[in-house]
């Protein structure tokens, strides 16, 4: 699959791959920790918490300035929830890499599954797989794109990709999942004929900050 003026190339994964699209991959996921800490930021648990420590802190206000004990309160619940939002991201990058991520070709290269990278300029700035989850539905996994490269098409060409041989394999239905944090890839999916499943959302995180989402799309 070529896309000319991009000189973007979309191919099924080689074993030789392996580094470079796990790059990708863990790249992907910890560029969202930033986004997963602005949804802890503004989780009703973490406001909680954060007037809890408000008033726990009270008495001081006639020995201390008010309103530096309230900044430094703010310094404090920003830092906390940007390590907090890396640590829900570098946990499931480990747990992908110990996972399906540790052997691509193994885990994916098998009948009616498949891995794909995007190759731009002889780099791997994409990835996307599918899964078969039962015989009519297949699972879009591990699409992620290289930051500097978003924005460009990579995603959608992966796309067309996956849908082209999940449609090959006779699958009636391709779902994924997702969460409210990334929600540029929400859209983008709902543009391509995705929608929202009736499965319940449901939190990842003990701040119940971030909600995971299920899209289908029926071929």
């Amino acid at each position: 699959l070529q896309a000319g003026h991009m000189a973007l190339l979309v191919r099924e994964f080689q074993p030789a791959d392996q580094v470079a699209a796990t790059r990708v991959f863990s790249d992907g996921v910890m560029s969202l920790s930033e986004a997963f800490a602005s949804c802890a930021r503004w989780s009703e648990v973490s406001l909680v918490l954060y007037a809890a420590a408000i008033g726990l802190l009270a008495p001081f206000f006639d020995t201390l300035p008010y309103y530096a004990i309230l900044a430094l309160l703010l310094l404090a619940y920003y830092v906390l929830t940007g390590a907090y939002g890396r640590r829900l991201t570098r946990n499931y990058v480990n747990m992908c890499l110990a996972a399906d991520m540790a052997d691509i070709g193994k885990h994916y290269l098998r009948p009616r599954s498949n891995f794909w990278v995007a190759v731009k300029d002889g780099v791997i700035v994409g990835t996307v797989a599918l899964d078969e989850r039962t015989r009519e539905i297949g699972e879009l996994r591990r699409m992620f794109v290289d930051r500097a490269a978003r924005g460009q098409g990579v995603a959608k060409q992966l796309l067309f990709a996956l849908t082209a041989f999940a449609a090959e394999q006779g699958y009636q239905q391709i779902v994924l999942g997702t969460t409210t944090a990334q929600e540029a890839a929400v859209q983008m999916y709902l543009k391509h004929g995705f929608v929202r499943s009736q499965k319940a959302p449901s939190t990842i995180d003990l701040l119940r900050a971030v909600t995971e989402i299920e899209l289908v799309k029926t071929l």
